[in-house]
């Protein structure tokens, strides 16, 4: 049998559950605005970091064949629920995990401009609030987001609606326990404006590391992709980096597992892997490395995560914290339910834990009260401003507490 190898890709999803890095959909770069709708819109895989991964040879493991949503680009993802084996995908764009929390500050297209209202969904109990959005940074997208020891969120860079990259002699600061808004002023070797960058939090819980991005028209070089931010001091400076220096990425995703920044796909390499590895263990060197090896509480487990799906035409991203979404405007959606089984194998109901079937069972007891709403999705020809139809409903999106949710396609059982 020929190994699976993925297409390249942007704007796709990267979750890590189980030491497993899930894979879903992306724009597909190698044939052009028909991806969309595309090979790279049906594409579903993962790779295993429960063992050594060398990035030259990587095994990725197909999951295409249980894909069972649409095809679209830029959306988020987080993994949550109960027992926090469940992907939790929006379809909207830009949300950054960090172990059991994730972050993003969202914008969408209403009238040729970005608009930032907040909206809390409580995962848990399904139920909706307002945030605030006083002191709010002005409208944007293709920032970076990371969820911090404190619960505050930092975002950083991104563009406007006119693709103008952004400053980042400034940062933002959202407090998701008092529910308000700051802004941090920068110091040290500030990068230059970008957007379309990653960033994860630093093994010590006291640095956010980004990587790539574009900038005035164009892909910020090797030399000046990489840099660290203190959080105490708000003060930036350029690591100390050996091995094999990489070419920048812009509209990736980035994942820390283990040790690592583990950055995958993106715009802007050509024989490089679809995987980058930094190895950030010794805060006084980093090391670009072909070479993973896995964190050693990582074991192989056969547990069969649940993947929830929020669909919709967000432009911009999720806040998972807790079992909260903080969504930045209103927008419709449509929730599916979907099993994923591993090794490619069949299960039965009988295969899920029991954690995972009170999961089920919550989610199937609550379809009979729920309204479907109906899907639009496009996108422009930079693939960077989604449009959906307004709703006529208070909460946009969403007709009641949540949206329609499926059963498991019996196909799978």
């Amino acid at each position: 049998m020929t190994p699976f190898k993925p297409s390249r890709r942007h704007l796709h999803t990267a979750t890590y559950v189980d030491n497993k890095l899930y894979i879903l959909s992306g724009f597909d770069d190698s044939i052009g605005i028909k991806g969309i709708a595309g090979i790279s819109g049906k594409q579903f895989f993962y790779l295993d970091v429960s063992v050594p991964v060398n990035t030259q040879e990587i095994s990725w493991n197909d999951l295409t064949n249980v894909n069972m949503i649409s095809s679209h680009v830029g959306a988020g993802s987080v993994k949550g629920g109960t027992n926090n084996k469940t992907i939790i995908l929006y379809r909207g764009k830009y949300l950054t995990d960090v172990e059991n929390d994730a972050s993003v500050y969202t914008n969408l297209i209403e009238n040729n401009e970005f608009v930032n209202d907040m909206l809390i969904l409580d995962s848990i109990n399904l139920s909706w609030g307002k945030g605030s959005t006083l002191n709010a940074p002005v409208p944007r997208n293709s920032y970076a987001a990371t969820l911090l020891p404190n619960k505050n969120i930092i975002y950083i860079g991104g563009a406007t609606f006119n693709g103008q990259s952004l400053t980042l002699n400034e940062v933002y600061m959202y407090d998701t326990i008092n529910d308000n808004w700051s802004t941090k002023n920068t110091s040290g070797s500030i990068p230059s404006n970008r957007a379309g960058l990653s960033a994860v939090l630093g093994l010590d819980g006291q640095r956010v590391i980004i990587f790539g991005g574009y900038g005035n028209g164009e892909i910020v070089n090797s030399q000046d992709s990489l840099y660290v931010l203190n959080i105490n001091t708000f003060e930036w400076s350029i690591p100390k980096i050996s091995g094999n220096i990489t070419s920048s990425r812009y509209l990736h995703k980035a994942n820390l597992i283990g040790n690592y920044m583990v950055i995958s796909f993106g715009v802007g390499y050509q024989s490089e892997s679809d995987i980058l590895l930094l190895d950030i263990s010794n805060n006084d060197e980093y090391k670009w490395t072909t070479k993973f090896n896995p964190p050693q509480n990582s074991s192989k487990n056969n547990i069969i995560p649940l993947i929830s799906i929020f669909m919709g035409s967000l432009v911009g991203g999720i806040l998972l914290s807790i079992g909260i979404f903080f969504l930045h405007k209103r927008r419709e959606a449509k929730k599916n339910l979907i099993q994923i089984p591993d090794k490619h194998n069949s299960y039965k109901t009988s295969d899920y834990s029991q954690a995972e079937q009170e999961v089920i069972n919550d989610l199937s007891s609550s379809i009979q009260n729920i309204d479907d709403t109906m899907l639009s999705f496009a996108t422009t020809n930079d693939y960077d401003k989604l449009r959906a139809p307004e709703s006529d409903d208070t909460l946009g999106y969403l007709r009641n507490e949540m949206i329609q949710a499926v059963r498991p396609n019996d196909n799978h059982r």
